[in-house]
């Protein structure tokens, strides 16, 4: 099934199963995933503009497993593939795709500003 721009950007089930369904923890996985996500985009241009494709694919990979350890679904194949092509060298391509996956984190914050994590449980 192709995955769709309607569909949400994030699992609550994974994320509600990874915070042990703890509303506290729940809230502070969020803040911690953005912000860790948001460093780690932002490490990840600085790396691009300096030619550093391993940087790149060490902290695509890094966001990849956070992504998908926390139910970011629709981001995590876009982080793989930043990954494969930093390690392949193709930089030209990652800086093609990573436009896109800052904006599918956009929208993953979006997602919890419209429905905040204490809406989650609900």
């Amino acid at each position: 099934m192709k995955k769709t721009q309607f569909e949400p950007p994030v699992d609550l089930e994974r994320l509600m199963e990874f915070s042990a369904g703890d509303q506290e923890q729940l809230n502070e996985l969020v803040t911690i995933y953005t912000k860790q996500t948001q460093e780690q985009l932002d490490q990840m241009q600085i790396a691009l503009t300096s030619g550093d494709a391993k940087k790149v694919s060490r902290v695509a990979h890094s966001s990849a497993g956070a992504s998908g350890t926390c139910g970011m679904t629709r981001i995590v194949p876009m982080l793989r593939e930043i990954e494969a092509l930093a390690n392949d060298g193709d930089l030209t391509n990652v800086a093609r795709i990573l436009p896109q996956v800052t904006q599918e984190f956009e929208r993953i914050k979006e997602f919890f500003e419209a429905r905040p994590p204490d809406a989650a449980a609900a």
